[in-house]
């Protein structure tokens, strides 16, 4: 009995993941249509048998998109209760973009909460990371206020201040983006000397100030 039992859950599992495999195929297709600047995601090979949906174009693509995107909140529960968390987070991130852009933003922030959920059992940081960033886009569309905290690239004080206070509030680090800067234009004959020495300290130094700080704390 427990013999069957365990065969049937298998057979289940293999079922599901064939399902969820032509969903994620399908929508990464339809990403790559619609959305063509974004990151690819490194997806694990099909199932066998399992057909992906192919598109014309964007229209068909976003078609296939408002049809399918109502299932995947039960697709969702369908993964995880099957134990792949790797098919939550990914399924997710492939309507990500569809959903941002149309809403509804509750409805965005229900499915990265399975998918951030998914990524902590993986302990994938960066799963954790594209999750947090869509809950952010979806707070953000909501009205809802975002914190900010002022920051010096150039200061080794502002720098330790920041992260302080940010695993003050939130309790760890995620993602850390180094996008502070600035360009000198101009001939390079006539360069000042001061303001490129400033430009090394944002655009190089700043870098480095900020990674040492906030590595460590990722580990």
């Amino acid at each position: 009995e427990q013999e069957r039992a365990a065969d049937g859950r298998t057979v289940r599992r293999g079922t599901t993941r064939r399902l969820l495999d032509h969903y994620l195929h399908s929508a990464c297709a339809a990403s790559e249509v619609c959305y063509p600047h974004r990151e690819k995601l490194q997806l694990e090979p099909r199932a066998r048998g399992v057909v992906t949906e192919r598109f014309a174009d964007q229209a068909e693509a976003l078609r296939w998109y408002a049809d399918e995107s109502v299932a995947l909140p039960a697709l969702l529960t369908e993964a995880t209760e099957a134990g792949l968390d790797r098919h939550v987070w990914q399924l997710a991130w492939a309507f990500s973009e569809f959903m941002q852009r149309r809403g509804p933003w509750e409805q965005v922030l229900g499915v990265q909460a399975v998918a951030l959920d998914a990524a902590e059992r993986l302990g994938d940081r960066l799963a954790r990371a594209r999750c947090h960033n869509c809950i952010a886009r979806a707070h953000v569309r909501l009205g809802r206020d975002l914190a900010a905290i002022e920051l010096d690239v150039d200061s080794d004080e502002s720098v330790a201040e920041c992260v302080e206070a940010v695993l003050a509030r939130a309790g760890r680090i995620d993602a850390l983006v180094n996008n502070a800067g600035f360009g000198v234009v101009g001939p390079w004959e006539s360069a000042n000397v001061e303001d490129v020495r400033r430009q090394f300290d944002t655009n190089v130094l700043g870098v480095f100030r900020l990674s040492k700080a906030v590595v460590p704390t990722m580990r």
